[in-house]
């Protein structure tokens, strides 16, 4: 004989275990974009911290540069030669420090991308959840208006099966 509390039964183990799947996987996928994210976020930090270290450094060289300049003027007739070297060093320099610049800037922008990526991922995640929390509730009504119809229908046989006997 037909069971309808059986049929609603199974469909709500059903709904439930899958529920329950989902929310493992995208509890999951949150963490790993979290991890992701933390990640991205320590390679800007040190990536910053050694175009800081970089371009400390070349300011040092330039200040160097500068001092070798100075020295040179003072002897320069005897120091052509190191006039023309600290000019190509102070040049090196400023291109260096440019291109570590360009870089630095590079990586800002790349941190936030990666930023913006990771908080569009967990949108994604919650949008997600909301739309299995939609479709368990409609589940939900189904297996009750299920249910009843079963039930309903097991009632109307059951009678007919009365008067057919009696």
């Amino acid at each position: 004989m037909f069971r309808p509390r059986a049929v609603s039964k199974a469909a709500s183990a059903a709904a439930a275990a899958l529920q329950s799947e989902l929310t493992d996987v995208l509890a999951r996928i949150n963490e790993e974009i979290g991890k992701l994210q933390t990640a991205m976020q320590a390679g800007v930090s040190a990536y910053t911290s050694q175009a800081n270290a970089i371009s400390n450094a070349i300011e040092r060289t330039r200040e160097t540069a500068e001092t070798f300049a100075s020295i040179a003027t003072q002897v320069r007739s005897a120091s052509a030669p190191l006039i023309q070297g600290s000019e190509r060093i102070a040049s090196a320099s400023a291109d260096l420090r440019a291109a570590v610049d360009r870089s630095t800037d590079e990586l800002q922008r790349a941190g936030a991308a990666s930023s913006e990526l990771a908080q569009s991922l967990s949108e994604q995640v919650t949008r997600i959840s909301q739309t299995w929390d939609k479709y368990r509730e409609q589940f939900d009504k189904i297996d009750q208006s299920l249910a009843t119809a079963v039930g309903t229908l097991s009632e109307a046989t059951e009678t007919q099966f009365q008067r057919l006997v009696c």
